[in-house]
């Protein structure tokens, strides 16, 4: 029958082809950004120098990053465990493919001696790895036996819980140390519960508080003032009487000078 058909309907449909990789298996929606800042070279306890890698986990929605500092051998550490984790939890379909997909991530080999040109080539792809654990972390697509454990070790590697916690939501990082010793002696000095309204009524009992004062101060003075000669020794009609007195002494004074010219005059 299929040659009595047209040409063009006798071909038959091409499938379209299955997306593979991480993507695959990853929901592109990123809660939490991956960036490589630098290497950094500490003093560890059993060897004199050790190199880090430090990246900078961001939360693009809340604007907030904590630092994940680990050695390459510690990135080794977490593949092989994801992977043995996944293994052993579960074989299912899901699950093998959430552990196929982990595995096709590119990771940096080990290489001995490790030069200077080797670890900075380690970068980018161990940034790679980790959003990519991440983002697997929050929306997993295994299935709930090997769940668990996923967000057990993930938690433990970069220091932050990722249980519970759907893609929607953004991760809330703890700032650093230096940033929340700086939160704290904030809080202390301005409590956050102290609203503008309580600061105008605190402003105007200081205030009243400080008329008050004054006002207590003038009648402590005028209270405790001495009182002047005047309000002691006199009173008004004291006043009225030396007043006619001085007035009398100065008219006796004006009759003895006009007596006295006239017999100047005459001599």
């Amino acid at each position: 029958m299929r040659r009595f058909l047209p040409r063009w309907l006798q071909r038959a449909p091409t499938p379209s082809p299955k997306a593979s990789g991480p993507s695959s298996t990853v929901d592109t929606t990123e809660a939490v950004v991956v960036n490589f800042v630098g290497l950094v070279i500490v003093q560890g306890a059993t060897e004199q120098r050790q190199l880090r890698y430090d990246m900078e986990l961001i939360v693009p929605e809340t604007r907030r990053k904590t630092q994940c500092s680990k050695r390459y051998s510690q990135f080794v550490a977490l593949r092989n465990a994801l992977l043995s984790q996944i293994q052993a939890a579960c074989a299912c379909r899901r699950c093998a493919a959430v552990r196929t997909a982990l595995k096709a991530v590119p990771f940096p080999s080990r290489r001995w001696p490790a030069r200077v040109g080797h670890m900075s080539e380690r970068a980018l792809p161990l940034e790679r790895f980790l959003q990519h654990v991440l983002d697997v972390a929050l929306a997993y697509p295994g299935c709930a036996r090997s769940k668990k454990g996923f967000h057990d070790t993930t938690s433990h590697f970069i220091g932050a819980p990722v249980c519970k916690i759907q893609p929607t939501h953004a991760l809330d990082f703890r700032t650093s140390l230096r940033s929340l010793l700086v939160l704290t002696q904030l809080e202390v000095a301005l409590p956050t519960s102290l609203a503008p309204e309580s600061d105008a009524s605190c402003a105007h009992e200081v205030i009243e508080a400080t008329a008050s004062a004054e006002s207590d101060a003038a009648a402590d003075v005028t209270t405790t003032s001495p009182p002047t000669p005047l309000q002691d020794t006199c009173s008004c009609d004291a006043a009225a009487s030396i007043l006619c007195a001085a007035q009398a002494t100065e008219s006796d004074a004006d009759e003895t000078l006009a007596l006295a010219i006239p017999s100047n005059q005459a001599e």
